[in-house]
């Protein structure tokens, strides 16, 4: 890893690369766009629908992509 230190005393190193998500399949995107209707219809939240499930709103966004 490339480290500089500037002039000023300062530290600068370069980005680092960030892992893009692929886009889901067409299925998948559907699927998706389903689960966030239906959860909607039955008045949930993320949060909500992730306690019932018992997994984080994290992972309930991660399936509504």
């Amino acid at each position: 890893m490339d480290v500089e230190i500037t002039d000023r005393g300062v530290l600068t190193m370069p980005r680092p690369r960030t892992r893009r998500t692929p886009k889901p399949s067409p299925e998948i995107a559907a699927m998706a766009e389903r689960l966030k209707e239906i959860r909607k219809r039955r008045g949930f939240s993320q949060k909500e629908l992730g306690e019932k499930l018992d997994m984080p709103q994290r992972t309930v966004s991660g399936y509504e992509c």
